[in-house]
């Protein structure tokens, strides 16, 4: 199947504005686009983080944080942060397939590389882990963290740049 595509912006994180759309965004990828990969209480732990604005601001804040935006409405979003990890990636649903992800992560990479960023590390989900293996990325074996006493399988993975 081939990945419909759109158009769309990709812009700088503005907290003022985008930290409700972000949070919703987050709780929707991960409920709808991890439901067939997670179980329901590694879902919910997962998801919490996305209904606290002050820590969304406080988090998404730091680093380079960029934002695809299409007809006005946030489509996706990822963070690089400390200046060597991918420390977020997500895109909405409704989205899904239509290249904000891929797009999101080569902007992440250029501006690592004008930054002679010379490695990236990522810990990729079960559901973002082809997109970064596309990218180039490798890695080992799954690792467990923990949130809220629920174990959540991620995968460690880096990328020479």
């Amino acid at each position: 199947m081939q990945p419909h595509r759109i158009h769309f912006a990709i812009r700088r994180f503005r907290p003022e504005f985008d930290c409700s759309a972000i949070g919703a965004l987050y709780r929707a990828s991960i409920s709808q686009l991890a439901r067939n990969d997670y179980p329901p209480d590694a879902l919910e732990a997962w998801s919490r983080w996305g209904k606290d604005i002050h820590a969304i601001a406080l988090t998404l804040s730091r680093g380079q944080t960029l934002i695809a935006q299409h007809s006005g409405r946030i489509a996706g979003f990822g963070q690089r942060c400390p200046r060597s990890h991918i420390n977020m990636l997500y895109t909405h649903p409704d989205f899904a397939r239509c290249g904000i992800g891929r797009a999101l992560l080569e902007e992440l990479l250029s501006s690592a590389r004008r930054e002679q960023v010379t490695h990236l590390t990522v810990d990729a989900s079960r559901v973002s882990r082809a997109l970064f293996e596309k990218a180039g990325f490798v890695g080992g074996e799954p690792e467990w963290v923990e949130r809220e006493k629920v174990r959540i399988e991620r995968f460690p993975m880096e990328l020479e740049l």
